[in-house]
């Protein structure tokens, strides 16, 4: 079996294992090497994302008898390569409907106050992964429901100063493009604390938030969870 690579940074074919070093996240090793993140959990049974051990060897491709799962998104501007959305009955759908059921973690609240100036969806080339909220440089980003803090940093091409959180039921949010990050990985956060500031980092195109929500793998409308307004 070869060794595992230790790369920085890495442009030959993706191979099959990784060693983690020093100041790695699964997110940042998934974007070294092209790879979701989610599909390096898959692989290598991580329930904690944030619970990696320097020296650790991670499979970076499908154990024998997995395929490789949904397709990865660009490295390029924040967006989906698929947006279709299982709900609880095993039904897809990747248009605005009914609000999402299941274990959703307690009441839902707006991240901040704004207009909406980039839809959840768009055309196959221009997909996105959420939505996009104007608001003035430096207004307070708040957690959306109550989690866990997986990942703070600017290590993801596009999302520029990014915070992600993990919550009940499966589900995950994303706040991007801040001027500044308020919390670290391993944070605990209450629904409506502050996690960021607006500003206009990675592929923001004005000041705004870039907001995500995942459910288990799969990318949401950001609008069927959040309250009407």
């Amino acid at each position: 079996m070869p060794p595992p690579v230790y790369a920085p940074h890495y442009y030959g074919p993706t191979p099959t294992y990784y060693q983690v070093r020093r100041g790695d996240t699964l997110y940042s090793i998934g974007q070294r090497f092209g790879i979701d993140h989610q599909k390096i959990m898959l692989w290598n049974d991580i329930r904690d994302p944030g619970n990696l051990r320097v020296g650790e060897r991670l499979r970076l491709k499908p154990p024998p008898g997995q395929d490789g799962g949904t397709a990865v998104a660009s490295k390029g501007e924040p967006r989906a390569g698929k947006a279709k959305v299982s709900d609880d009955s095993g039904s897809a759908s990747g248009d605005r409907g009914a609000k999402i059921s299941g274990d959703a973690p307690g009441t839902w609240q707006w991240p901040v106050k704004g207009r909406i100036i980039k839809q959840f969806g768009g055309t196959r080339r221009h997909r996105s992964n959420g939505i996009d909220i104007a608001a003035a440089g430096g207004t307070e980003v708040h957690a959306a429901a109550s989690g866990k803090v997986v990942y703070s940093g600017d290590g993801l091409r596009g999302y520029g100063n990014l915070v992600i959180l993990r919550h009940s039921g499966g589900y995950i949010t994303t706040y991007g493009y801040n001027r500044v990050n308020l919390v670290a990985e391993d944070d605990q956060v209450e629904a409506g604390q502050v996690v960021a500031r607006v500003g206009e980092t990675g592929a923001a195109s004005q000041t705004s938030l870039h907001f995500e929500v995942r459910r288990r793998t799969e990318p949401i409308d950001p609008l069927k969870v959040l309250p009407s307004r």
